[in-house]
């Protein structure tokens, strides 16, 4: 009868993983105890002692992958990672765990950073970290958005239901290299992205969001500013929030919305467009009470460009401020505009 409590057992700690696992052979002598085959001792626990090494390395790698704690990891000058894929790659192999509260997981852009990269994520979900910065602004090399993304060349792009981190900076985009489609953020086939107060996309090339095919976006106080494009782009059957965002200032269209597509934009300033404020058409809508379209400034004119509805569009700009292209609160053929 064995003393169970008495056998020695395998110590794996600290131990490498091994490349191989030995085979007994015909005529080796079947002993047990400690392994040392130069004495042809412990030639049973042999291959034994080389599994155990492997399975503790194993759980040891699969016990680090556990997000258990706050962390923050840093990327630029200085930093842990020279870029941002590098270190969302890096937190990528994490899995995090329940934590009544929730963890914080931060990747924090240090000073002398610039984005000369693409954040392309499709599929996975990402949201359980945080992008913020130790400056104000962060800069976008535009010369660098050289990959197609859904259409665009986007710093960051999301696609086939991944989420992107959580954004919680402010970008500004530079005029190198080609100026077209270069968005701040695209969303696309279910992709889904979140943008904190405060954060967003400057003087963006294109679009300073676009989210298309049943993407979401939230991205409430955000700043939107100066997009050579729409301030927001929404189609086909998307939902976003701008709440409260300053989306002021874009070459096309502050905010403009269709296919279905519904945006919750009260409060936002949309004012100094070159095209329209606030655009709804082919059953879109948007929430715009209480925001400001007006193309002509704060303190200009009203134009029948600032709210534009067409081909069943619908906009809400109770207590708005600017002209609409239909006679408000009636029915039409080009849609309807509450006001």
């Amino acid at each position: 009868m064995v003393d169970e409590a008495t056998v020695p057992r395998f110590d794996e700690t600290g131990d490498e993983y091994p490349a191989t696992v030995p085979m007994l052979q015909n005529g080796m002598r079947p002993t047990g105890g400690a392994v040392n085959p130069a004495t042809d001792e412990g030639l049973l626990n042999w291959p034994l002692r080389e599994i155990v090494k492997r399975i503790g390395w194993l759980k040891r790698r699969y016990d680090a992958m556990a997000a258990k704690a706050d962390t923050t990891v840093t990327v630029g000058p200085g930093g842990q990672y020279a870029t941002l894929n590098a270190a969302l790659a890096a937190l990528s192999e994490k899995r995090p765990v329940y934590k009544q509260g929730g963890i914080s997981t931060e990747v924090r852009l240090l000073s002398g950073y610039v984005m000369a990269e693409q954040v392309l994520l499709v599929g996975a979900n990402l949201g359980w970290i945080a992008i913020t910065a130790v400056e104000a602004e962060v800069m976008i090399d535009r010369s660098a958005l050289i990959r197609n993304f859904g259409g665009t060349y986007p710093a960051f792009g999301v696609g086939s239901g991944g989420t992107l981190p959580l954004i919680r900076t402010l970008f500004t985009m530079n005029g190198t290299g080609d100026g077209t489609n270069r968005a701040g953020l695209h969303a696309v086939s279910t992709g889904s992205a979140a943008l904190g107060a405060g954060a967003g996309f400057k003087n963006c090339g294109g679009d300073a969001i676009r989210v298309e095919t049943s993407g979401q976006v939230s991205a409430n106080e955000t700043i939107l500013t100066g997009a050579g494009g729409c301030g927001v782009s929404a189609a086909g059957g998307t939902r976003v929030a701008v709440q409260g965002a300053n989306l002021s200032n874009a070459v096309d269209t502050a905010i403009y919305a269709t296919h279905g597509a519904v945006v919750h934009a009260a409060l936002a300033i949309c004012t100094g467009a070159n095209l329209r404020g606030i655009r709804a058409t082919r059953a879109a809508t948007i929430n715009a009470v209480l925001a400001d379209a007006r193309r002509n400034g704060p303190s200009g004119a009203d134009t029948n460009t600032d709210f534009v509805v067409g081909e069943g569009g619908t906009i809400v700009a109770n207590g708005a401020t600017g002209g609409t292209n239909v006679t408000t609160n009636t029915v039409a053929a080009t849609g309807i505009i509450y006001k």
